[in-house]
This record gives structure tokens, sequence and C-alpha cells, in this order.
């Protein structure tokens, strides 16, 4: 037995916005944000993925970019090799970084001692921002 289904306008209001997502490809300016009439900027690098899912299921939501970035850097420190891998993790993330931490970095002798300072640094930020 075949039943006739008429869709409701939200069914066909998710179905269109579902259809639009398979035709979605990396880079697509479908994903970026638009900042101003020339700039788009993609939320998915910035946010993390667990503050993008946050973001999609949740009708209200507070997250803070500046601790996302923080966290993530953390990770990355955590388990980088060598400075070369934590200096362009800050150049990515677009975090300052003084020129004596680098050098620290990336000196074989001092590189361990400065990770530590540099992990305390940002837990102290997380913990900063997350008291506000």
């Amino acid at each position: 037995m075949i039943s006739h289904f008429e869709p409701t306008t939200k069914y066909k209001k998710y179905q269109k916005l579902l259809n639009n997502l398979l035709n979605i490809y990396p880079h697509d300016s479908a994903l970026f944000t638009h900042l101003n009439q020339t700039t788009n900027f993609d939320l998915l690098p910035k946010l993390g993925e667990d503050n993008v899912r946050k973001l999609l299921e949740s009708k209200d939501f507070k997250i803070s970019l500046r601790e996302t970035n923080w966290e993530e850097l953390t990770k990355i420190i955590k388990k980088a090799p060598n400075g070369e891998v934590i200096i362009e993790a800050f150049k990515t993330k677009k975090e300052r970084l003084a020129k004596t931490k680098k050098m620290a970095l990336l000196n074989v002798k001092q590189f361990d001692i400065t990770r530590n300072i540099l992990l305390d640094e940002l837990n102290n930020k997380i913990a900063q921002s997350k008291n506000k």
C-alpha cells in the first residue's frame, strides 16, 4: 500500500537546505561567513569542530573565539616534536609569539623549558577567560 505524503512547509525548507549541502566542496564560498562585501571568513578553523557542533546542535550557545584558539594551540604544543612546529602553529592561528621565545624554541637545550612556559601562559589565559 502506497500512501501519499504531503510535505509540510517546514519539511520543504529543510529538504531544500539538505539538497544544497550535497554540492559543497572544500573552500566553497558557501562555507564562509561574510564579514564585509569583499571578504569571506571560514568559521570551522577558527571555532573548532566541538564549537561548530555546539553551534549547529544548540539553540542557545556561547563560544569564546580566543579560548578556542588557545585550546587548539595547547594541544599542538603538547604534541610538537620541535620548535618549528610550534612557531608555525602560532603563525597559522595568528597568535603573537615573541622573538625571544621563537629563538628559545629553536634552541634544542631551551626547547622543553620554553614549551612548558608557553603551555603555562596559555592555560592561564584560558582560565582567566573562563572566569570572566
